[in-house]
């Protein structure tokens, strides 16, 4: 338990979620930990929930600016981090008390750079879902490449994920007047660094709070298409023969995209060329491409998407309640 880990943890308005959060941090079976709360402009009672926990644990750093997005929040931490492994915790989620220990575990005896763990989803009502199935890969640089643009077994989030602080402290997350995609964008810098990654998703250790706010309910909006363009044009740094899993996810989030105007049943007159330009890019994509460089699952959303819109959102939705 030598090695420090800072958790970095963004607020804003959160209240009535943070001293679960917190609490959840500072009672880890990892001890070693500098926590960092970065108060983001809040204007509830998020400040004075923060300094009372700073008096009675000498773990915890406050800090208070002006408000800037959960990016620059964000970077505002790595600034003030000096662990050597560095982590984030939103701040209306909370985490299980083995977490660090396992992630911990886990970049170390596999000399890793990530290491990451599976997450559940937890409704306001308490009821919580798993996200993924029970696995546990060491990944190569090509193959953490190849699965987190195929959407395989590694998740575009930074919440679940343990990094060494060698391969992200020259990165920043990208401040823009968006929300959505600023994990994706800074995990793509992070792959140029990376040498090796432990996926282990035997059991879930993150609790992501679904609330009406949550990215996860928002309703479609020009952020989403902001992304996807973004993603278009980020320079792509890695090497050639990745360029094809890059087009693929590309695909991938126009279709993400789609679902979310389908299913929120946004189609405003606004964003309709935007709609039939996807879907032209989405059915003209060969199925040979799909096949080699997608998961087998976002093979399976691509097609239906591609066939039949209505249906794939009809099974989206369905799938979203069980």
């Amino acid at each position: 338990m030598n090695d420090l880990i800072s958790v970095i943890v963004p607020i804003y308005n959160v209240q009535d979620y943070l001293d679960k959060c917190i609490n959840s941090i500072i009672n880890q079976t990892y001890t070693n930990l500098e926590v960092i709360l970065v108060n983001d402009g809040s204007t509830d009672d998020s400040e004075k929930i923060c300094l009372n926990y700073m008096k009675n644990d000498g773990r915890i750093k406050y800090y208070k600016k002006i408000n800037g997005g959960l990016a620059d929040a964000r970077n505002f931490g790595l600034e003030h981090a000096t662990g050597k492994y560095i982590a984030f915790v939103d701040s209306d989620d909370y985490i299980e008390v083995a977490m660090f220990e396992r992630m911990h575990d886990n970049i170390t005896e596999y000399n890793a750079d990530i290491a990451e763990i599976d997450f559940c989803l937890v409704d306001e009502n308490g009821y919580t879902k798993k996200k993924r199935n029970s696995n546990f890969h060491v990944l190569t640089r090509e193959e953490t490449v190849k699965e987190f643009l195929s959407g395989s077994n590694i998740e575009n989030n930074v919440w679940c994920k343990l990094y060494s602080r060698d391969i992200i402290k020259d990165i920043k997350f990208q401040i823009n007047n968006r929300s959505i995609g600023e994990d994706l964008l800074f995990n793509l810098e992070v792959l140029n660094n990376v040498t090796r990654v432990v996926v282990d998703t035997r059991e879930y250790y993150y609790n992501y709070v679904i609330r009406n706010s949550s990215l996860i309910n928002q309703k479609f909006s020009i952020n989403n298409i902001d992304l996807v363009t973004r993603l278009e044009n980020y320079p792509f740094k890695l090497k050639r023969e990745f360029s094809h899993y890059f087009d693929a996810k590309v695909i991938k989030e126009k279709v993400k995209c789609l679902n979310k105007m389908y299913s929120t049943d946004c189609l405003d007159n606004e964003f309709l060329p935007i709609l039939e330009s996807y879907r032209k890019e989405i059915r003209r994509y060969p199925f040979i491409k799909a096949k080699r460089y997608l998961s087998r699952k976002h093979l399976v959303t691509l097609y239906l998407m591609k066939f039949s819109p209505k249906l794939y959102v009809m099974l989206y939705k369905k799938f979203q309640k069980q």
